[in-house]
């Protein structure tokens, strides 16, 4: 009790991080390849996505394109049959 209600806890805090597991560079080392893994994995995730939508974008543009010839192929039919 260090005064005013306020509890001196460093001794708590030392004996439990005395108990606790130590990293080794190994362990470390291993979390970091993980990390890295998990970037490069999002990162090539989010390009695939944007990659789909130009695809999509131009399906889109293309689909446009076949509509309006199908049309103008229909028009000029009825007007050579009419």
């Amino acid at each position: 009790e260090v005064g005013y209600g306020i509890t001196d806890s460093w001794d708590e805090i030392v004996e439990t991080l005395q108990g606790a597991p130590v990293s080794t560079d190994m362990e470390l080392g291993g979390y970091v390849r993980e990390f890295k893994t998990r970037v490069r994995q999002d990162t090539e995730i989010k390009e695939l996505q944007a990659a789909d939508r130009r695809r999509q974008t131009v399906i889109s543009e293309l689909l446009r394109i076949v509509h309006r010839r199908s049309t103008e192929i229909s028009e000029l039919r009825t007007a050579l049959q009419g």
